[in-house]
């Protein structure tokens, strides 16, 4: 793997263009949905094989968030026909009630030229679609509504279609990579956009499956490999105009990773969508797919539940900060021993990751056993904010889990900013959020490290500040600030004027400040928002 997966960075032209394109004191914020796989087998199954118990709840979930949009990353039916596209169709009513937009793309169980006529029937209106008089589709025959882009709140959204279209001439027609790339590259190249989102329903490296975005390995071993230069191209494309993640489902599980570019130069983080597919396996009990080798050394694992779940995602967009929350239920929520028994349609959901990044922030890949300590970045002063530098003092990444076959995840640790006026509460610092760093009990708590913020001491008191008047806060979960090394499985808070010392102060609920330097620090067990505070009562 290439040297610069050990410090990824958001470059300072990203931010530059972020700042030009729009102001984040205005900024509004709004969130989208993420739906993967509905299908139902077999392909005689109930409701033309479209798994509508799965899409009556998460829909439930999204209506309920007050979601602007929902995304469906592909195979909406399992039987790839025209009547099946109408049933997934038909269970949007609580979406569209709730004037909620809906926007799919074709997966391979869906990729006829039969269900390609059919999609702007069931779907009317799509961009670049013919009459819809929005967004853009290639200029490439039977493409339109199905390949497309357009903009919403300044968030540009990207899916490619990969199956069987009308090539206009009595004959279907399949597009690659290759095919949409001047059409992909152009629409990322617009000042349209702040975020880029690209979605289609293949990944860049599969996990059960072995065809991907760019074809099938004819051989068995290779993991993905294929078509390096197309690679190559897409990812740059990519990763240099503000694309954070690529979306896909096919897999039938939950899994991040960073997927590097065969020539090493660019890198992507894939999410493929958790199931929502009732998928009957061996004597008609559903279940769901594992992983299977070989694979690609160009993928490093971030995290996985795969088995025997039903998930969803919500994305917030607020400015140039994206957060992803991903939820999700057992698979018995919904599926009995066979695909006649009665559904629950009441399931019980929960949050079993969360993940995001700021265009003014920094990201910084740690493997497993390698340490936080010394990962740094700034926030200069000016456009609202103060100035600010946070660091890791102590720490390590101990184990971020494994996937489903064994694969030890690493741990993308991504830090963003918000100004401190705009943070709230008597703050003498900018606000830090910091993600990634891995969930060991379910409530939000991590391993412990050491975090240290700088801060303004323009008209403390040095008394105030030795005496415990100013601490390193962080907010909890009604949106209050609150000592930063409370530790949520329970502690002791013990004060320390002075630097951090490693040998002495490692232990969770110790916290203290650094005079000289005007840092504060913390012995933290959980991510999320950080900043230096002043406490109420201390002069």
């Amino acid at each position: 793997m290439k040297s610069f997966f050990k410090n990824l960075r958001c470059e300072l032209s990203c931010c530059l263009i972020f700042l030009a394109c729009v102001s984040l004191a205005r900024a509004e914020k709004w969130s989208f949905g993420v739906i993967s796989d509905t299908q139902q087998s077999p392909a005689n199954a109930r409701n033309q094989s479209v798994a509508v118990d799965v899409v009556d709840a998460i829909n439930r979930q999204f209506v309920a968030a007050g979601v602007d949009l929902v995304l469906q990353t592909g195979d909406l039916t399992y039987n790839d026909s025209p009547a099946g596209l109408d049933m997934r169709a038909a269970h949007n009513e609580a979406l569209k009630t709730a004037g909620i937009a809906f926007y799919p793309v074709r997966g391979n169980h869906d990729g006829s030229m039969a269900v390609a006529r059919h999609f702007p029937k069931a779907f009317p209106g799509l961009p670049g679609a013919l009459g819809s008089g929005r967004g853009s589709s290639p200029n490439l025959a039977g493409a339109g509504g199905l390949a497309y882009a357009f903009v919403h709140k300044g968030v540009k959204f990207i899916f490619l279609d990969s199956f069987n279209m009308d090539d206009g001439k009595g004959g279907s027609i399949a597009y690659s990579v290759g095919d949409y790339q001047p059409w992909i590259d152009a629409e990322l190249a617009a000042t349209d956009h702040v975020h880029a989102f690209v979605l289609s329903h293949k990944p860049l490296l599969s996990q059960a499956h072995k065809d991907n975005l760019f074809g099938n390995p004819k051989d068995p071993k290779d993991p993905g490999d294929i078509q390096p230069q197309m690679q190559n191209a897409f990812f740059a494309s990519l990763a240099g105009r503000k694309v954070r993640y690529y979306l896909c489902g096919h897999d039938h599980k939950h899994h991040r990773a960073m997927v590097e570019s065969p020539d090493g130069k660019s890198r992507l983080q894939q999410i493929i969508g958790q199931s929502d597919s009732l998928f009957a396996g061996k004597k008609g009990v559903f279940t769901t797919y594992g992983s299977r080798p070989p694979f690609s050394p160009r993928e490093t694992p971030l995290a996985q539940e795969g088995e025997q779940r039903i998930g969803y995602y919500i994305y917030s967009i607020d400015g140039g900060r994206v957060e992803a929350r991903y939820y999700s239920t057992p698979l018995e929520s919904f599926a009995g021993p066979s695909p006649a028994k009665d559904q629950k349609t009441a399931p019980e959901w929960s949050l079993r990751d969360v993940y995001g990044c700021h265009l003014n922030g920094a990201e910084f890949l740690v493997r497993p056993g390698q340490a936080y300590r010394g990962l740094s970045h700034a926030i200069s002063s000016g456009n609202g904010f103060a100035g600010t530098r946070f660091e890791f003092l102590d720490g390590a990444n101990t184990g971020a889990g494994a996937t489903n076959d064994g694969r030890p995840c690493s741990v993308l640790v991504s830090a963003g900013w918000t100004p401190k006026a705009a943070a709230g509460g008597m703050l003498r610092s900018d606000a830090l959020t910091i993600w990634g760093l891995p969930d060991r009990t379910g409530i939000g708590q991590t391993d412990a490290h050491v975090l240290a913020l700088s801060f303004d001491a323009t008209g403390l008191d040095e008394n105030t500040i030795r005496g415990g008047g100013v601490i390193l806060a962080s907010r909890n979960a009604e949106g209050q600030w609150e000592n930063a090394a409370s530790v949520k499985g329970g502690g002791t808070l013990r004060f320390a004027a002075r630097a951090y010392d490693p040998s002495t102060d490692n232990h969770p609920g110790t916290h203290g400040v650094d005079m000289a330097g005007r840092v504060a620090w913390a012995v933290v067990d959980h991510g999320g928002e950080f900043a230096v505070m002043k406490q109420e009562g201390f002069h």
